[in-house]
């Protein structure tokens, strides 16, 4: 069991815990009314920033209510109340840790249980997703991680291991969302994250960075997570371990919308070379048909009728290459109206040849046609050219984003490299000093020892939880215990059965605090050796602190002699004032009978 923390402490963390779960309650429930409503405001949360999914938010309710029913000083509520709001806690994690794999799962197979709608249908205004409506992936990991935690928190039993995991967890979303908000200030709106998926909304991560501040604080424990390293040289790890962090997720999500840049190369070729093809076709039409009215041959009308035929294929295959890209879309919509325009003014020539025609209704419908081709040629020259310009953008922005995360690497490889030669230096220095410090206090230890084993009196250690961690040698031919034998064993071995219930109490109330009472004084007391012999002994207590706790050295003195001694010399004051005082009877008788014998002589 981790140690209590101290009262106004546990309190202060419950409270910041419980103001941030509440906060977080409330933010969710804006944005589920907001998409309710079909409000935008309270969807991103504040003006400008990218909606947060009402999934998403519905996580963030059921969160904060579990770490709201968790965020609680020790004793709060009766036993029963607690266990009923740690199962309405943990009933709350493990709905939301459901969504987030169902969700995770939705991307990694590529599946649909249709979690995306169960609250809002047809969600709109998501940046950078194939898939509105559904969760972003970090978003849906970030919210397992909280899982875990406040399952951890939950549990009845809280152990050093399962705190220090829970910390860990917290620490560790509040990283990964530092991240994904960093992606906002990067390279355009941030629709992208860090690994090509589409990235969480700024408000969410904020949310996660709130809540795994609330997880640290209701589950630190000082004694636990203790840091050795000053401060500057973990500020230096610190720093260097972001810059590192930095440059590979800065490289992967280059790499990820190089990816995208190039694939929408790729796609604008196919579609420039799809709209090429469509107009040769309805150009081999146009020539067809003009060869067709000029001389008559039916192969000619054949041909035309294939071209036209392909023209309307092309048109097809062109309409699904472009579905789903809405500039894409605009130009097609644009195209397919002059292509059909060109087969409907050719199907009329071939209707109106059929019938007949006089010169002047044949030259009008040439004119229209050759408007009509002019038109078309004019479309696809601003088509090509409008594909040129964004070709060009596209290697412009090729250029930029190659050479920021040249520029990245270069001076992120650089600084990281001076920060840990700093700490190599640094740590080089601290560990010179550590082996000095070392050299002296073994030095130091072998001098105490040396005179400790020298010592004509026993030198007996103990840690703060009674047990014998340092033994002489006058030590060991007073109680009759070896080194080897005596070590780690309780100080209450060497003492009578009477007097050691009073010495565990002491011992307790001194580690705590509390006043001592025998410390740095000299006192009489029992010792009981190996073979179960009883003698007195005088005793010498003194305390002190190091890293490894309280300890408490003993100096001790057989005093069996002297009390050998004392009792002769009482024994013989004893027998020294019976003989004075049988000395001073006869002397009194003696007196007594002179005066008789003198009164006796002057009656005579």
């Amino acid at each position: 069991m981790p140690p209590a923390r101290p009262p106004n402490s546990a309190a202060r963390t419950a409270r910041l815990a419980a103001w941030i779960a509440s906060l977080v309650v409330l933010v969710g429930s804006m944005v589920l009314l907001g998409w309710a409503y079909d409000i935008p405001v309270p969807k991103s949360v504040l003006p400008g920033w990218v909606s947060m999914n009402p999934s998403t938010a519905a996580c963030f309710i059921m969160i904060g209510v579990a770490l709201r029913l968790l965020a609680r000083p020790s004793g709060a509520f009766g036993q029963r109340r607690t266990i009923f709001f740690s199962a309405i806690a943990r009933f709350f994690v493990l709905l939301v840790a459901l969504v987030a794999v169902l969700t995770l799962g939705e991307y990694v197979l590529g599946w649909s249980p249709g979690i995306d709608h169960w609250l809002v249908s047809g969600v709109l205004g998501t940046v950078g997703t194939p898939h509105p409506g559904r969760m972003a992936p970090d978003a849906a990991l970030g919210f397992i991680l909280l899982a875990v935690a406040l399952w951890i928190n939950g549990g009845a039993r809280k152990t050093r291991r399962g705190m220090l995991a829970s910390v860990s967890i917290g620490l560790l979303v509040i990283i990964f969302t530092l991240a994904a908000l960093a992606t906002y200030a990067m390279l355009g709106s941030g629709a992208y994250s860090w690994f090509g998926s589409n990235n969480m909304a700024a408000s969410s991560a904020i949310l996660f960075i709130m809540l795994g501040a609330a997880i640290i604080a209701i589950g630190w424990q000082p004694d636990v997570l203790s840091w050795s390293l000053n401060g500057r040289t973990t500020a230096a790890f610190a720093c260097g371990m972001a810059v590192l962090v930095f440059i590979g997720l800065s490289n992967s999500r280059s790499q990820f919308w190089m990816e995208e840049r190039r694939n929408q190369i790729a796609h604008d070729e196919t579609v420039l070379r799809n709209i090429t093809d469509l107009m040769i076709e309805i150009t081999d039409a146009q020539a067809h048909l003009r060869s067709y009215l000029i001389t008559g041959n039916e192969q000619f009308k054949t041909d035309y009728v294939e071209a036209a035929n392909n023209s309307l294929a092309g048109l097809d295959t062109l309409r699904k290459l472009v579905a789903g890209t809405p500039h894409d879309q605009r130009q097609f919509d644009w195209i397919e109206q002059q292509i059909n325009a060109q087969l409907q003014w050719m199907q009329q020539m071939v209707q109106i040849d059929r019938g007949g025609m006089s010169n002047a209704a044949r030259n009008e419908m040439v004119a229209r046609g050759e408007a009509l081709r002019d038109d078309m040629h004019n479309a696809f020259d601003e088509i090509d050219v409008g594909h040129r310009e964004f070709a060009g953008q596209l290697e412009r922005e090729w250029k930029k984003v190659s050479f920021f995360v040249y520029l990245t690497i270069s001076i992120g490889t650089f600084g990281g490299l001076l920060i840990f030669l700093a700490v190599i230096f640094r740590l080089n220095f601290a560990e010179s000093e550590r082996a000095q410090r070392e050299r002296a206090l073994r030095g130091s230890e072998e001098h105490f020892r040396a005179v400790a084993q020298s010592a004509n009196d026993a030198i007996i250690t103990g840690t703060g939880t009674g047990n014998i961690v340092g033994w002489n040698a006058a030590a060991e031919r007073l109680f009759g215990y070896a080194e080897t034998e005596i070590l780690g064993q309780p100080l209450t071995q060497l003492m009578p059965e009477r007097f050691r219930m009073p010495h565990r109490t002491g011992l307790t109330r001194v580690v705590a605090g509390g006043e001592p009472h025998v410390i740095g004084k000299t006192v009489e007391w029992a010792g009981l050796r190996k073979d179960g012999g009883e003698f007195p002994l005088e005793i010498s207590l003194g305390q002190w602190q190091s890293a490894e706790g309280q300890f408490f050295t003993a100096i001790i003195r057989d005093i069996t002699e002297r009390k050998q001694a004392e009792a002769t010399v009482l024994q013989l004051n004893a027998e020294l004032e019976e003989k004075v005082l049988a000395r001073t009877a006869e002397l009194e008788r003696a007196r007594l009978e002179a005066e008789r014998a003198s009164r006796a002589k002057s009656e005579f």
